[in-house]
């Protein structure tokens, strides 16, 4: 049933001449392939950490590449649960469950700090243990960077370094891109890295130089500074979230559009 849903939905990409497709590989914590990092995701089975008994990555590359397509495997970073999971829920060997000192609760779901380097580190490592082990052309992130509501001041407080908390938080998922970059491209330089951040960096009555919106800016909601990223070529692309129509007044895809080609103007991203 899986293999004919996902034949089903690469011949439609196909007869569309898409050239890739992308797929949530890691959407919190677990995992649609082999690993001893990672257990088993619930997606497959309905119990996380429990073996489908075959590798549904393996084949879903083969299948994308048999047909000239790209496979971009997507990866969640910090998400640990969507719902109201509690650690206990998981799968012992999930890593969350293990570390129960790297996870806050917000509005009821967990994720990962993204203050503390261990987190950073198993990060990286569940990357890198895909990008060696699977013939992927790209990897992806979502925008789930931090939540707004976590409440991080011991972490702050042991990690800051004297610079402002907002700042610190930024810096802290730069370092993440850089050190996932420049893993990927130690082990495979052809593979890509990149992130699809929410639509809006800073809106113009923040910042002069931000787009011309009045929606949820990322440099202050998630603290992804996706400007650091560009001139600092921490990715190879950036496929911003820009969901909305043109002429919707918050958030115009046609004032968007041009604004985001304009910040990777003259970079390598």
């Amino acid at each position: 049933e899986y293999k004919n849903e996902y034949i089903r939905i690469l011949d439609n990409l196909e007869a569309l001449n898409m050239n890739a497709v992308i797929f949530q590989v890691r959407p919190k914590l677990d995992a649609f392939y082999e690993s001893n990092i990672n257990p088993w995701s619930e997606y497959l089975t309905g119990t996380q950490g429990l073996s489908p008994g075959w590798d549904p990555l393996e084949w879903m590359i083969e299948e994308a590449h048999n047909r000239g397509m790209e496979f971009h495997a997507w990866f969640n970073p910090y998400r640990v649960t969507t719902g109201s999971e509690q650690l206990s829920d998981l799968a012992s060997n999930n890593w969350a469950r293990q570390n129960p000192q790297y996870v806050f609760n917000f509005g009821g779901k967990l994720q990962l700090n993204p203050g503390e380097p261990e987190v950073i580190k198993y990060i990286n490592d569940s990357v890198m243990e895909v990008v060696e082990n699977y013939d992927i052309d790209a990897v992806h992130f979502d925008d789930y960077f931090y939540r707004s509501d976590i409440q991080d001041d011991e972490t702050y407080k042991m990690y800051g370094n004297g610079i402002s908390k907002d700042d610190w938080r930024r810096e802290n998922v730069n370092t993440l891109l850089q050190e996932v970059k420049s893993g990927i491209k130690t082990i495979k330089p052809n593979v890509k890295f990149g992130v699809s951040p929410s639509g809006i960096w800073k809106n113009k009555s923040s910042d002069a130089t931000g787009s011309d919106t009045k929606g949820k800016e990322s440099y202050y909601s998630d603290y992804a500074d996706t400007r650091t990223w560009i001139k600092r070529n921490l990715v190879d692309y950036i496929t911003p979230q820009i969901y909305w129509p043109i002429g919707y007044s918050v958030a115009d895809y046609s004032k968007l559009i041009p604004w985001w080609a304009n910040e990777v103007k003259g970079s390598n991203v």
